[in-house]
């Protein structure tokens, strides 16, 4: 990505990230209220799991794109999510 359009494409594209984490939150917000005088059903317990995975994937998409545009990152193995974690774990401290 760094040889392509520089920063402006990297910004885009975690700005993109942000508004659906965002929306999550949102969702999650409004959905909350709902739950927090009763014990949540499983159904319910498997529809904030599914927020939280979104909620994850979105802040992994953009640690992705920062490393492929500093290091030139390219994931290839399988583990490269815990790769990727791993090289971002003293910036999270």
């Amino acid at each position: 990505m760094k040889r392509k359009n520089g920063i402006a494409v990297l910004q885009t594209r975690i700005e993109k990230e942000l508004r659906e984490i965002k929306k999550v939150v949102e969702c999650v917000e409004k959905n909350l209220a709902g739950v927090s005088h009763r014990v949540p059903d499983d159904f319910t317990v498997g529809g904030f799991a599914g927020y939280l995975n979104s909620f994850y994937n979105g802040l992994e998409n953009i640690f992705r794109l920062i490393a492929e545009y500093v290091d030139e990152y390219e994931p290839r193995s399988e583990g490269w999510h815990k790769d990727l974690l791993h090289d971002f774990r003293p910036l999270i401290k």
